[in-house]
């Protein structure tokens, strides 16, 4: 398992920008909302790849564990916060050819679970995952 990875909360917190009726407006996510730390594991006795975030504020209590046969995430009940994504790697590859299948897995799958509410979530930790992929693809 790595440590915990500090992030760069600041890059991660891009703010979007709207238009309406001639008035510019910014929407920004609140600091609970973006994840602090990424660190990565693999699971030997399922052949998975564990992907988890840590946030400023740990304790909701409750959650959502939605799964396929390949892949599952555990999401904030109230916050929508992304807390783990697991999914199975199907063969060991080179350091290289795995940084490419991880990004490319991870879209994959988040894309399948149509998690369109929480889209902002998956921005935030797609691009956690893109800083700091080069610490998280030295699992075995």
């Amino acid at each position: 398992m790595t440590d915990w990875l500090d992030l760069d909360i600041e890059r991660l917190s891009k703010p979007k920008h709207d238009t309406r009726n001639g008035v510019d407006i910014s929407f920004d996510l609140s600091p609970f909302d973006i994840p602090e730390a990424i660190r990565s594991r693999f699971d030997e006795s399922d052949d998975r790849i564990v992907i988890e975030f840590k946030y400023l504020d740990d304790s909701e209590e409750e959650s959502n564990e939605l799964s396929t046969p390949d892949m599952s995430i555990l999401i904030g009940k109230n916050s929508g916060c992304i807390y783990r994504v697991s999914f199975k790697r199907k063969t060991k590859v080179d350091s290289e050819t795995e940084k490419k299948w991880l990004k490319n897995t991870f879209d994959l799958y988040l894309s399948k679970m149509h998690l369109n509410k929480n889209e902002d979530h998956i921005n935030i930790a797609r691009r956690a995952l893109e800083e700091k992929e080069e610490e998280l693809v030295a699992v075995p």
